[in-house]
């Protein structure tokens, strides 16, 4: 059986095609951007506080990176005398107070604490450069030694020794110092 003839393409028949397809709209619908927005949204508000949370826990690692410095000169005395340094003269330092840092953003000062010895060491935070809120003083990160048979311990913590609560929000501490604040 012969193929019926295919009817001819006419130019008529081309500009008929693209006059219709040039009046149809593209794009998407009102429904179809409404619906990446919201997604977009959800995504903004679940996101952003985890940012600024992780945001925070950097800068408290660089306070904790500027308190190790300190720790290194206090472990290094302790290491040549066999004794903890009594205030910050012994270690060098003309200050009587806190020891101010000037090469840090987030740390202001740091020090020995409890008046006793240079066994637990503290950084003075800059509350509002590191974006801490709800914190109970700005001596909110220590360093705490403990001596055994053949080595120097160091354990960071939120608090000063023999203190219950942290100064500062579990949830803005680095990693190394979370992991040893017991559970509420």
């Amino acid at each position: 059986m012969p193929r019926p003839p295919t009817p001819a393409i006419t130019q008529t028949a081309i500009s008929r095609y693209y006059k219709v397809r040039k009046n149809r709209q593209t794009g998407f619908t009102l429904l179809e951007l409404m619906v990446v927005l919201s997604i977009i949204a959800i995504l903004a508000a679940v996101g952003f506080p985890a940012y600024q949370d992780y945001a925070t826990r950097a800068k408290m690692t660089e306070a904790l990176s500027v308190l190790q410095g300190f720790k290194t000169k206090v472990t290094e005395y302790y290491i040549l005398r066999e004794a903890w340094p009594r205030n910050h003269k012994d270690l060098g330092y003309s200050s009587k107070g806190a020891i101010p840092v000037s090469n840090s953003k987030y740390v202001s000062a740091l020090s020995c604490q409890a008046g006793i010895d240079c066994s637990q060491i503290a950084a003075q935070l800059n509350l509002t450069a590191v974006g801490i809120t709800g914190a109970t003083s700005s001596w909110g990160l220590f360093l705490i030694a403990e001596v055994n048979d053949e080595y120097i311990n160091w354990t960071c913590s939120p608090g000063a020794r023999g203190e219950t609560s942290p100064r500062i929000p579990i949830k803005y501490l680095p990693g190394s110092c979370r992991e040893l604040v017991p559970a509420p």
